[in-house]
């Protein structure tokens, strides 16, 4: 979202690090503002706000809803009803949260090393580098980073095209008939039944 003070106006768009790379535009975004029916139940003004995209060719949309008092109440859609519950955990420096059965546990580690559950986690940083069970990043300081992804630890690629991804560590994967192999060892695809051999 980019704001102007001066006009008083805001601009809100949809983008992702993919987008830029490949030099795409931003999505221009359209909201909803509509009154929190729960708040209004209890007597407190609070709005809530649902971002969509706006379709190809047309302008923002902004709404407005300031009543919700009819039959006509704006619902908002399932997966983004994201509530985070607060539980106490001996070891952990702020209360952890729980989102669909899994626990998100936050440790305070400016002073160079963190210790969980007992040692069950732990990670150390110097300034330079960090270092945990699962990963170790060096070169934070001059932007060079070097990410080892340790042994047995899952790794999400992420696409950089139709068809390839990388991994945070800078691994290549290819994606050959809807399933993806690291690039060493992805089979060959099939060529079309229909193919011209050259």
């Amino acid at each position: 979202m980019v704001t102007n003070a001066e006009t008083d106006e805001v601009d809100a768009f949809r983008t992702s690090v993919n987008m830029i790379e490949n030099g795409e535009e931003p999505v221009d975004m359209s909201l909803y503002l509509y009154r929190d029916g729960d708040s209004d139940r209890m007597e407190i003004e609070k709005y809530d706000v649902m971002f969509f995209d706006t379709p190809e060719g047309e302008k923002s949309l902004v709404k407005v809803i300031t009543n919700l008092a009819t039959n006509d109440a704006l619902e908002v859609p399932l997966p983004m009803r994201i509530v985070l519950r607060g539980h106490y955990l001996e070891g952990a420096d702020w209360p952890i949260y729980s989102l669909t059965d899994h626990y998100f546990a936050m440790c305070d580690g400016t002073d160079g090393k963190v210790d969980m559950f007992d040692g069950f986690y732990t990670n150390t940083f110097d300034g330079d580098t960090f270092d945990s069970d699962y990963i170790r990043i060096e070169g934070i300081v001059d932007g060079d980073l070097n990410v080892t992804v340790k042994e047995d630890q899952p790794i999400w690629p992420e696409w950089t095209g139709e068809n390839i991804a990388e991994d945070i560590a800078g691994n290549g994967y290819v994606r050959v008939e809807n399933e993806w192999y690291p690039e060493a060892e992805a089979p060959i695809e099939p060529l079309p039944e229909d193919a011209v051999a050259a």
